[in-house]
């Protein structure tokens, strides 16, 4: 094994969903005008005048390929920081 092409701490394997994923997050960014409520239709509400998922900071990316690929991108208070999680439901079945 090459170590001086993949050294040990150096390397992070992303599936192509969840690249999108943190891009999406990019964009919502303080200093940007988008957020990530621009980019996703509501799934449910609690009732019609409040997006449940949208307050909640709580999205499923979809995307139709060679599988069906989804990730999950979810809101944490405590850190004030999104996180990832690459859910690969097509290659589930």
């Amino acid at each position: 094994v090459a170590t001086g092409l993949c050294p040990s701490g150096k390397l992070v394997l992303l599936n192509d969903l969840e690249a999108t994923c943190f891009g999406l997050i990019a964009l919502d960014h303080p200093s940007s005008h988008l957020k990530l409520e621009h980019f996703f239709e509501t799934l449910w509400a609690p009732d019609n005048r409040k997006p449940a998922l949208h307050v909640e900071k709580k999205f499923c990316v979809l995307a139709v390929g060679t599988g069906l690929g989804s990730a999950a991108i979810l809101w944490n208070g405590a850190s004030k920081t999104f996180s990832v999680i690459p859910l690969e439901a097509g290659h589930s079945v």
